[in-house]
């Protein structure tokens, strides 16, 4: 193997970023102020953890030994996270407290079957109308449509890297922009307090070195799996003690 294989970020190294910067951005949320500086800070960074994990979703899905398994494991998790994820939104465990909100691993399930309703759309001309129910639920999860946006993205342009990463600055600057302006628009928030949105371009550059190598054992995949849920019930434990 060309020496040159081995630089750059492995697929674990890329996902260890993600999930580093999905912990600070949730401790953030928990235990600093939105619009003070290390709490703007923490939440630029923890813009780069969608991506990557969209970027992934996409690479699974054409890697995967097998789709179904995949699902079934997102599906899985998705329903052991979503209590979890509900105490951390709300502080509590009833889950009709609040608005029905999904976490993050149903909307990249979302975005996996999403790729399958695309890659059928090549054969049968109204298999686009599969897309609309799993855009209705993902406009129910965390990052919403754009999650799914972004993971169809990667998958179009899996070959073209350049091109990959041209549609998403684009995807990502257009969505940085949204939640901004939906900021500005909250009461008492000050006009600058949306733009550690645009923390998602810092994903560009990560991206740009991925080697295409996995960089761990395949059993490593399941500490992902398994540290959405508990680092979430971690920190909404700590909060309730010292908050």
């Amino acid at each position: 193997m060309k020496k040159d294989a081995y630089r750059g970020l492995t697929a674990h190294s890329l996902k260890m970023i993600a999930v580093a910067a999905m912990l600070a951005d949730h401790f953030a949320w928990l235990f600093l102020e939105t619009y003070s500086v290390p709490g703007q800070l923490l939440h630029v960074i923890g813009r780069t953890a969608i991506p990557i994990m969209c970027f992934f979703i996409a690479q699974g899905y054409y890697q995967t030994r097998s789709r179904t398994r995949y699902a079934a494991r997102l599906a899985v998790f998705a329903v052991i996270s979503q209590i979890p994820y509900h105490y951390f939104m709300t502080g509590n465990l009833n889950i009709l407290s609040a608005p029905v909100r999904l976490n993050v691993l149903f909307t990249l399930l979302f975005a996996l079957l999403s790729l399958s309703i695309v890659d059928r759309m090549r054969y049968q001309s109204a298999g686009w109308l599969g897309l609309l129910p799993l855009m209705l639920l993902a406009s129910f999860g965390d990052w919403s449509v754009f999650a799914v946006i972004f993971t169809m993205i990667f998958a179009d342009t899996r070959l073209d890297p350049k091109r990959r990463m041209l549609l998403f600055t684009g995807a990502a600057t257009t969505t940085a922009g949204f939640f901004a302006w939906s900021n500005s628009l909250q009461s008492g928030a000050p006009p600058w307090g949306g733009f550690f949105q645009f923390g998602l371009l810092l994903a560009v550059p990560l991206l740009l070195c991925y080697n295409g190598r996995r960089g761990t054992s395949p059993a490593g995949k399941w500490f992902f799996y398994v540290f959405y849920p508990l680092h979430l019930i971690i920190l909404t434990v700590i909060h309730s003690f010292v908050i």
